[in-house]
């Protein structure tokens, strides 16, 4: 995939030396960029951070679903119709996109209408300008970029509770397979 993850790269130094920390730098790259041993850092803190009101076990896997396949849509040219668009599997149907439209449901009240796209791909569509400004809100809370090349977690996220992180890892990697 090209998602981007956070890469610890070697700057002049042997990484058996472990003198040598200060001497790496911190960097985003693709995952498709990644190399045998680089090694890719996510923050353990004993340190917890509250969540804020709104984000939950749902709320958090649907997060975790848009990492996967969600994106949007002409988000810096309102008279173009801003959507957020989640795109799965006609096999997942039942299951992923059941998922999605029940926590839009729940969570945010929104009523999703699920599009065939092709033969083998449906498509979440969230268009209408009162819905896409509040889950575009919620979402930018916690996502930078729109794309799956550019979409990155905020940095407290991995600081929420595990809970919230093991929803998150859900929601992405049940569509990412």
């Amino acid at each position: 995939g090209n998602h981007l993850l956070r890469d610890l790269n070697k700057m002049g130094s042997d990484k058996k030396d472990f003198k040598a920390v200060n001497k790496y730098e911190i960097v985003k790259i693709c995952a498709k960029d990644i190399e045998l041993f680089d090694d890719l850092l996510i923050p353990i803190s004993k340190d917890i951070i509250e969540p804020p009101v709104g984000l939950n076990e749902n709320t958090a896997r649907l997060l975790g679903y848009y990492l996967a396949e969600g994106c949007h849509v002409n988000e810096n040219f309102p008279e173009k119709y801003p959507s957020i668009t989640f795109t799965f599997c006609i096999d997942e149907k039942d299951t992923w996109v059941a998922d999605v439209v029940a926590i839009l449901s729940k969570e945010f009240n929104i009523t999703a209408k699920v599009n065939k796209d092709g033969l083998n791909a449906l498509s979440i569509q969230i268009n209408k300008q009162v819905d896409y400004s509040k889950l575009s809100k919620f979402i930018r809370t916690y996502i930078q970029g729109g794309y799956s090349y550019d979409k990155c977690l905020v940095n407290d996220f991995m600081y929420y509770p595990k809970s919230l992180q093991l929803q998150l890892l859900i929601g992405e990697f049940r569509e990412n397979n």
